[in-house]
């Protein structure tokens, strides 16, 4: 989050994102969508909002924070998951 943060330009405190991140992880506790895509940003809007970032700019951080955080899960069992299925193809051609 702090990287984001920077990235996007904001030259906020270290607390601004842990308040984030602890605000985002009170909010996903009850699953409500796939993903906790909506949840999520909004979450995290309201955590920066306390810190004068505007909803605009707010969202396009939790956006691109979000889609880093699945891409960041999810990569992994993608590969496991083409690996396997590779393996199993191979399988088959051999016998």
């Amino acid at each position: 989050m702090i990287c984001m943060q920077r990235a996007f330009g904001f030259d906020l405190p270290v607390g601004a994102a842990i308040l984030a991140l602890g605000m985002l992880n009170l909010s996903t506790l009850l699953p409500i969508v796939p993903g906790n895509v909506g949840v999520y940003e909004a979450a995290v809007v309201l955590a920066y909002a306390r810190y004068g970032v505007s909803p605009e700019e707010g969202l396009g951080l939790a956006a691109l924070q979000h889609l880093c955080y699945l891409v960041a899960l999810a990569a992994p069992g993608v590969l496991w998951a083409g690996a396997a299925r590779w393996w199993r193809a191979s399988q088959v051609r051999r016998g």
